[in-house]
């Protein structure tokens, strides 16, 4: 049975500032959420009351209706914000039970990717896929902790970067330069790309095609800022920003060559793309796996802290 008191409605222009209002609590949680909305809302969505919304007290448009916000991406990727999973009050039991019906409507055709967001939101949809009449059964469930850091001690920082990382042996084989990526920069930048999609992304026993990958790459090095270290010419490690919300921004596709680990590099680009974020005046977050232990150690010397439990879901 379908309970009519909720609906999903596609984010209408005059609506967004009440979907950005709705998820800058949790900002941190859903910034690639926060980036769709700001830069092209097509594929956004809001979870609406509709006893609210038809409330002769309430306004039209108005935040308090919006129970949830996600974007369905490409009709592939969904990233969303919906705090009522938590279940930190009783109304949120409620609304996880009232909003079932909505969902099963809305994807009732539909079969994603991936579900990408913070963990108890990401096990709601994948239970919304699971039980559909038509079921799509998740393949693979990759989790992570999300880290967040403040960045008010990054502010009085200098932006100049140290000539040799405390880690590394001082030799001129280990001079660096740091620059940020341009779509003209493809080519050198690719081979490692690929190593990190393969290593880091990819699902095992998913085929994906070098075509996809160096498409993917090449959107990516228009919407994102993509920061590389290279040695005498060479990128050996990278890092970006991947997504930016109004307060918090999301850091991404963090990877060294296997044969430059452990000399500092991704812990010098990491910092210099913090001094950028920090001079924006915006808090970093980011995803670690949680089995990827060195990883974790990293975020934290760093001054990361983790703040919840983080899904990635692929069908």
């Amino acid at each position: 049975m379908i309970l009519k008191q909720m609906k999903i409605e596609l984010i209408s222009e005059n609506e967004i500032g009440a979907a950005l209002d709705f998820i800058a609590p949790f900002e941190n949680e859903c910034v690639n959420l926060a980036h769709e909305i700001l830069h092209d809302a097509k594929n956004c969505y809001a979870v609406k009351n509709e006893a609210i919304e038809n409330s002769q007290t309430a306004p039209r448009n108005s935040i308090e209706k919006i129970v949830g916000v996600f974007c369905f991406r490409n009709r592939r990727t969904i990233f969303h914000c919906l705090p009522f999973t938590k279940y930190k009050t009783a109304r949120d039991k409620i609304l996880c039970q009232e909003t079932q019906g909505a969902f099963y409507e809305f994807f009732a055709d539909e079969k994603p990717f991936c579900i990408n967001g913070e963990a108890t939101g990401s096990l709601f949809l994948k239970n919304i896929f699971r039980n559909k009449k038509n079921p799509a059964h998740a393949k693979i469930v990759n989790e992570y902790f999300l880290m967040q850091k403040n960045l008010a001690q990054e502010k009085n920082a200098s932006a100049d970067l140290p000539a040799q990382s405390p880690e590394m042996p001082q030799s001129s084989e280990n001079e660096f330069r740091i620059f940020q990526a341009a779509p003209c920069d493809e080519e050198k930048l690719f081979p490692l790309e690929r190593a990190y999609q393969f290593e880091e992304v990819i699902p095992p026993n998913f085929n994906v095609s070098e075509k996809l990958l160096r498409d993917s790459f090449r959107l990516n090095l228009q919407s994102q800022r993509i920061f590389a270290l290279q040695i005498e010419g060479a990128p050996v490690a990278k890092a970006a920003i991947t997504a930016c919300g109004k307060n918090c921004a999301l850091l991404g596709g963090v990877y060294t060559l296997p044969e430059f680990r452990r000399k500092g590099f991704a812990t010098i680009l990491i910092r210099h793309i913090l001094r950028v974020l920090a001079a924006e005046k915006k808090c970093a977050s980011l995803y670690a796996r949680k089995n990827k232990i060195a990883a974790v150690e990293l975020y934290k010397s760093l001054g990361f802290e983790s703040v919840t439990e983080y899904r990635l879901i692929y069908f």
